[in-house]
C-alpha cells in the first residue's frame, strides 16, 4: 500500500522463528559484550538467572592458551595483579600479556571489555560503579545457598511449604534481628526498562549484621505489611525499617494496624524551631541516600558485609553513579536489594546494646569472616 512501510524483521529474528524449535537443531549466539543494554544482554542476563531457552556458556580469557607472553626478570606484581593471580589462579606468563595488551588498546577498561574474566566485566557500566568490583566479587564468594525455601504470604509463614522466603538460619533464643525492606508498586505493569516490573525486598540481619533471610517478589504493599508482621514476629520482633517513600506508607499503615511491636521510628529536628518530630520508617533522601550507601559499600571493603544471597552481590555490582551523582541500578537491571539490604544494616546500627552470652552464638559465617 503506497505511503506504507513495511517491517523488515532483523535477520536473527528471522533466523530464530524458522530454527529455533524444528527438531534437532541447536542455536548458537556468540557475540563479544557491547555494552549494558540491547538484546544480547538481554539474552545473557535472562540466561544468567536462569530465565528463556538458552544456556549461558561463558568463556574467559584466561582460557586460551596462546594468551601469555615472556615473563622478564625484573617482573613483579601490583596489588590487582595480585588479586587476580588469587582469585583466577593466574600464572605470570599471562598477567605479562594482560599488561601488553592494555598497552596495546590504551586502555584497562576496554581490556575487560574485549578480554574480560567473568561476565560483569564484559558488559561495561554506563556509570562507574558504587561498590568496588574485587569487594563485590570478594563477598560473591562468600554467599551459599539458604537452607530452607519456605512460604511466606499475608496469611503468615509455612516453613513446610515452598516457596519465596530463602532462610539462611531459623529465630535463636533471645538473639536480636532487624529487617530492612524497600517496598515496591506491587503487580507493576511490564515495560521496556523493567521487563517485570520492580519488585519488594525484604532483609533480615541479626544483630551482628549477618543475613539471616531474604524474600523478594511482587505483592501489593498493604499485603507486603501483613507479610513483615508475620516475619518480624517469627524473628523475635525484629526491628522493622520500611522505607517511608511512596507505597511504603501504606505498608507501614498496615503493621501499625496490626499492632507491630517494633517499628523503627525517625526522629528529625527542626532547625529553626528545635522541635522534634518523629515519624515511623526510614525516608530515603538526597542526604540520607548517600549515607547508607557509603555504610555498605565500607562493609564489603572490610568483607563484613554479612551477604549469603547471591542475587543481593549481582544487584550491588550493577548498582553505578550516574552522571548527575545519584546511584542507581545501571539501564535495565533492578536495586531492590541493595535498598533493603542497606535499609537492614542501618537499622543494626540503631539497635540497643545489650550484653550478649557468647553460647548464643551458635553458627559462624563461611570463610575467613565470623558473625
Amino acid at each position: 500500500m503506497a505511503g506504507r512501510k513495511r517491517r523488515v524483521k532483523p535477520a536473527r529474528e528471522r533466523l530464530l522463528t524458522e530454527f529455533q524449535y524444528e527438531k534437532n537443531t541447536e542455536v548458537i549466539l556468540e557475540s563479544t559484550a557491547n555494552g549494558v543494554g540491547g538484546v544480547f544482554y538481554d539474552y545473557v542476563m535472562d540466561a544468567d538467572a536462569g530465565r528463556g531457552d538458552f544456556e549461558l556458556v561463558f568463556i574467559p580469557w584466561f582460557w586460551q592458551d596462546e594468551y601469555r607472553a615472556e615473563v622478564p626478570q625484573e617482573f613483579t606484581t601490583d596489588a590487582d595483579e595480585r588479586y587476580l593471580k588469587q582469585t583466577y589462579d593466574l600464572d605470570d606468563g599471562q598477567l605479562q600479556w594482560r599488561r601488553q595488551k592494555i598497552y596495546e588498546l590504551k586502555s584497562e577498561d576496554k581490556f575487560k571489555q574485549e578480554y574480560p574474566c567473568n561476565i560483569q566485566e564484559a558488559f561495561l557500566f554506563s556509570g562507574r560503579p558504587v561498590f568496588d568490583p574485587k569487594h563485590t566479587e570478594a563477598a560473591k564468594q562468600e554467599c551459599y545457598s539458604s537452607k530452607w525455601q519456605c512460604e511466606l504470604t499475608p496469611n503468615g509463614l509455612n516453613r513446610k511449604k515452598p516457596g519465596l522466603l530463602n532462610i539462611w538460619y531459623p529465630v535463636e533464643g533471645s538473639q536480636q534481628y532487624v529487617i530492612g525492606c524497600d517496598v515496591a508498586e506491587g503487580l507493576a505493569p511490564i515495560n521496556d526498562k523493567h521487563k517485570h516490573g520492580d519488585y519488594s525486598s525484604i532483609d533480615v540481619l541479626d544483630r551482628s549484621g549477618y543475613q539471616v533471610a531474604h524474600w523478594s517478589g511482587h505483592v501489593a504493599p498493604d499485603d507486603l505489611g501483613k507479610m513483615l508482621n508475620h516475619l518480624g514476629r517469627y524473628y523475635n520482633n525484629a526491628l522493622t525499617g520500611v522505607e517511608r517513600n511512596n507505597h511504603g506508607l501504606t505498608t507501614i499503615t498496615k503493621l501499625k494496624d496490626l499492632k507491630y511491636p517494633n517499628l523503627y521510628m525517625e526522629t528529625t529536628v527542626d532547625q529553626r524551631t528545635q522541635k522534634r518530630t518523629k515519624r515511623i520508617g526510614w525516608l530515603t533522601t538526597t542526604k540520607s541516600k548517600p549515607l547508607m550507601i557509603d555504610h555498605l559499600a565500607a562493609l564489603l571493603r572490610d568483607g563484613d558485609a554479612g551477604i549469603c544471597n547471591v542475587e543481593t552481590v549481582k544487584e550491588c555490582q550493577t548498582y553505578v553513579i550516574e552522571d548527575n551523582g545519584a546511584t542507581n541500578a545501571q539501564e535495565g537491571c533492578f536495586d531492590d536489594r541493595v535498598i533493603s539490604y542497606a535499609i537492614a544494616q542501618q537499622m543494626v546500627l540503631k539497635l540497643p546494646w545489650r550484653k550478649i552470652n557468647i553460647n548464643e552464638l551458635k553458627y559462624r559465617a563461611p570463610g575467613k569472616s565470623a558473625y
